[in-house]
C-alpha cells in the first residue's frame, strides 16, 4: 500500500470487507446443506491459491513515485534482501565494532522506534476496537437462548449466531467502503462507541434481556433486532479500521515537522511500508485480546448461560 496513493487504501479495505460477507455466505450455504464444518474449511482452503494467485499476478503497482510505470508484484517484489551499501561513505559517520551493517541496523531501529510513537494513539485506538468488537461477536453465541437455538427447526434461530458474523461483516463492507464518501479523523469516538458495544453486549449474553426463551415467534423478532445491532458493531469496526490506516499513510507522506531536510523519498516509502506493518501488529493484538477477554468470560461469568 505505500505504493498508491492513501486513499487507495479504502478499495484494499473494501475487497477484506467483501471477503467477509463472501465467506459467511458460503459457510452458511454448506450449513444448509449439511455438509461438516470440517468439509467446509478443506475445500476453501482452495481459495488460498486464488488469494495468492491475484497478490502476484493480477494486482498492478505503480513502479515509483515519479513515472507510476505499471508492473505486477511478481516482477516488483525481491525475493530476497537487498545488499545495504551506503550512499555515500565519505559523508557517513565512523561505523560501529559491528561495522556498517551493524550502524544501520540500528540506525533503523531509532527511526522505527520514533515512526511507532508518532502513530501510537492511532494504532492503539485499532487495538481497542478489535478488542472490543471480537469480544462481543465471541459472546454473541451466549445472547440467545441456548435451549431453542440448540432444538429448534427454524433456520434463523438455529443459525442465529452465523448470521450475527454476516451482519457484522456487511457492516464491515459498508464502512471499509466509505472512505471515498467522509473521513473521520478522531477515531477515538470509534473506539469509545465500541467500547459502549462490548458493555452492552456482554449484558445481553448473561441476562438475555433481548429474547424470549418460551416464545420462537418472539425471539425471532428479538433476534432480528441483534442482527441489526451486529451490523453497527460492524460499522464501528470497519470504519476504524480504515480510518486509522488512511491516517497512517497521510502521516507518514512527508517528513515530520521537526525535521529540517524533507527526507529521501525511498525513506518515505519505507516510513509508509513500516507504518502498515506496525498498524497489522496492533490490529492482529486486538484479534488475540479480544478473543483471550472472551475465553475467561465463557469459562468464568458465562460458564452457567449455555
Amino acid at each position: 500500500m505505500e505504493r498508491f496513493p492513501s486513499k487507495m487504501v479504502g478499495g484494499w479495505s473494501s475487497g477484506t470487507g467483501m471477503s467477509g460477507v463472501l465467506s459467511t455466505l458460503i459457510f452458511m450455504g454448506f450449513q444448509g446443506l449439511g455438509v461438516s464444518n470440517t468439509v467446509t474449511f478443506m475445500v476453501s482452503l482452495v481459495l488460498v491459491l486464488a488469494y495468492w494467485a491475484s497478490f502476484y499476478l493480477l494486482i498492478v503497482s505503480p513502479l515509483d513515485n515519479e513515472t507510476y510505470r505499471p508492473t505486477n508484484n511478481w516482477t516488483l517484489l525481491s525475493w530476497t534482501a537487498p545488499e545495504i551499501v551506503p550512499a555515500d561513505v565519505n559523508h557517513m559517520p565512523e561505523p560501529t565494532n559491528g561495522g556498517y551493517c551493524s550502524f544501520f541496523r540500528s540506525q533503523k531501529f531509532k527511526e522505527g522506534l520514533r515512526l511507532h510513537n508518532r502513530i501510537l494513539f492511532n494504532n492503539v485506538n485499532l487495538f481497542l476496537v478489535y478488542v472490543f468488537e471480537y469480544a462481543v461477536q465471541f459472546v454473541a453465541p451466549f445472547s440467545f437462548p441456548c435451549e431453542m437455538t440448540k432444538n429448534t427447526n427454524n433456520f434463523i434461530i438455529k443459525n442465529s449466531f452465523v448470521i450475527t458474523q454476516f451482519c457484522y461483516q456487511v457492516g464491515v463492507l459498508i464502512s471499509r467502503s466509505s472512505l471515498a464518501c467522509f473521513r473521520i479523523r478522531h477515531v477515538e469516538i470509534l473506539t469509545a462507541l465500541q467500547f459502549m458495544n462490548s458493555i452492552a453486549w456482554f449484558i445481553q449474553a448473561k441476562l438475555l434481556y433481548l429474547g424470549d426463551s418460551s416464545s420462537e415467534s418472539q425471539e425471532l423478532k428479538f433476534a432480528f433486532v441483534l442482527f441489526v445491532w451486529m451490523v453497527f458493531v460492524g460499522l464501528l469496526g470497519g470504519a476504524s479500521y480504515v480510518n486509522v490506516f488512511y491516517n497512517l499513510l497521510e502521516k507518514t507522506k512527508q517528513g515530520f515537522e521537526d525535521e529540517a531536510v524533507e527526507p529521501d523519498p525511498m525513506v518515505l516509502k519505507e516510513r509508509r511500508q513500516l507504518s502498515m506493518n506496525f498498524g497489522s501488529l496492533y490490529a492482529v493484538a486486538g484479534i488475540t485480546m479480544g478473543c483471550l477477554v472472551d475465553v475467561i468470560f465463557s469459562n468464568s461469568v458465562l460458564s452457567d448461560t449455555c
